[in-house]
C-alpha cells in the first residue's frame, strides 16, 4: 500500500488559494459582524413594540439613543421646504419613492419625518400637493434607527453649492445625514427619522408603513446565511487545497483490461 504525501500545487496555486480564503473569510466575518449588529436592533425593536408611546418635545431623547425604535408621538408643522423624495423604493411590485419631510416642534428643533411611500409616475407632483399643507399635527410613529447610512454624495455636493433648489431634493439613497445638512434648523445629531404609522397614510398616498423596518430585506437571519455561505465557501477551499497536494484530484493512469479495453486504475 502506497502512502501519499502533501505536495503544495505550486506557488501560483497556492497564492490564489491564500487569497480566495483571506477574501472568504472577510466576507464571513462582515456578515457576522451585521447579524450580531442587526440581532440586536431587532431584539431592542420587538422588545419596544408594545411600550408606552413617548412624547417628543425636544431632541434630547433622539440624541441620546434612548428612544431607538420606541413608538412616539410628536406635534408640530411640516416645513413647505425642502422635501424629500427617496429613490428606488418599491412597494406591492410597484417602483416608487419615499417622502421625507422635515417637521418643525414647537421648540424650534426639527425631526425628519418618513411620511411614506409615493408612486414614480407623478411621484414629485403627488408630492407637492401632500406637502403644502401648513397646519400643525399630532402624529404617531416610530424612531428609526440606522445602523449604516449610505451617503448620496452627489445629491450633498449639490445641494451644498446651490445647485440642486427648490421645494423637492431626490435622493439616490437614504441619506439622513445629507437631508439634516439641507434643513436651516437644529436637527438630531444621530441617523434618526420617525417612520410615521400606517393611520396616517393618505387617500390614496403617501402610504405610511413599519414594514421596512419591521420586515427588512436583509434580516439578521439573513446575514446569518450569508456568513455561513462565506464560511462554508473557505472550508471547502481548504478542502479542496489540500485534495490537490495530495494527489486526490489528478487523473488515474490508464490500464489495459485483458478484453482489450481500457479501465481506469483507483
Amino acid at each position: 500500500m502506497s502512502s501519499r504525501r502533501f505536495k503544495a500545487p505550486g506557488v501560483v496555486a497556492t497564492l490564489f488559494a491564500l487569497l480566495g480564503l483571506a477574501l472568504l473569510l472577510w466576507l464571513g466575518t462582515w456578515q457576522s459582524i451585521r447579524y450580531q449588529e442587526k440581532s440586536a436592533a431587532e431584539t431592542q425593536r420587538d422588545a419596544l413594540a408594545d411600550a408606552e408611546p413617548h412624547h417628543i418635545t425636544s431632541l434630547d431623547g433622539l440624541n441620546s439613543g434612548e428612544l431607538d425604535f420606541h413608538p412616539v408621538t410628536l406635534q408640530g408643522v411640516f416645513a413647505p421646504e425642502p422635501a424629500f423624495l427617496i429613490k428606488h423604493r418599491v412597494f406591492e411590485g410597484k417602483p416608487g419613492y419615499w417622502l421625507v419631510s422635515p417637521l418643525i416642534l414647537q421648540s424650534g428643533d426639527a425631526v425628519l419625518v418618513n411620511r411614506g411611500w409615493v408612486p414614480y409616475e407623478e411621484g414629485e407632483t403627488i408630492a407637492s400637493s401632500i406637502i403644502a399643507s401648513s397646519e400643525e399635527e399630532t402624529l404617531h410613529g416610530l424612531v428609526h434607527f440606522l445602523d449604516r447610512v449610505v451617503a448620496d454624495d452627489a445629491t450633498r455636493q449639490a445641494v451644498e453649492s446651490g445647485e440642486r433648489e427648490g421645494s423637492i431634493i431626490l435622493w439616490d439613497s437614504y441619506d439622513t445625514e445629507g437631508m439634516r445638512r439641507a434643513i436651516d434648523a437644529p436637527t438630531p445629531t444621530r441617523a434618526v427619522i420617525v417612520t410615521l404609522a400606517e393611520e396616517h397614510s393618505g387617500a390614496p398616498y403617501p402610504f405610511a408603513s413599519y414594514a421596512h423596518i419591521t420586515e427588512p430585506y436583509l434580516s439578521a437571519e439573513k446575514h446569518f446565511g450569508y456568513a455561513l455561505t462565506w464560511y462554508s465557501l473557505a472550508v471547502a477551499l481548504i478542502a479542496i487545497y489540500l485534495a490537490a497536494g495530495f494527489g486526490l484530484l489528478r487523473a488515474s493512469p490508464m490500464a489495459p483490461r485483458e478484453d482489450g479495453r481500457i479501465e481506469t486504475r483507483s
